[in-house]
């Protein structure tokens, strides 16, 4: 699924978040950011607005974040991704 810069995919156990820009490349710190679910401490979900994007949030045990952004048109994807992750969170 697409973001906003970002292109994402999430098979169950690893979320992979690859930019397609050159300001997401820089902003995610990385060309390619993979991150299995076991890693990841804490989820949030912000929704976007008419004036401003939205933000799926993770917080790594390691105490790192990142934030995936998308528009208004992308927000049913990212709160079906939000869904499947807290799901795969869950199972043990």
């Amino acid at each position: 699924m697409d973001g906003t810069g970002i292109s994402v995919d999430f098979d169950g156990r690893l979320l992979v978040v690859e930019p397609t820009t050159s300001a997401a490349k820089e902003e995610l710190g990385t060309s390619r950011l993979s991150l299995f679910i076991t890693d990841i401490s804490r989820l949030s979900l912000k929704g976007a607005g008419v004036l401003r994007g939205g933000r799926l949030s993770l917080t790594m045990h390691d105490g790192s974040r990142h934030q995936l952004a998308f528009n208004r048109a992308q927000q049913p994807h990212f709160a079906r991704l939000y869904k499947e992750l807290r799901a795969a969170k869950s199972t043990p």
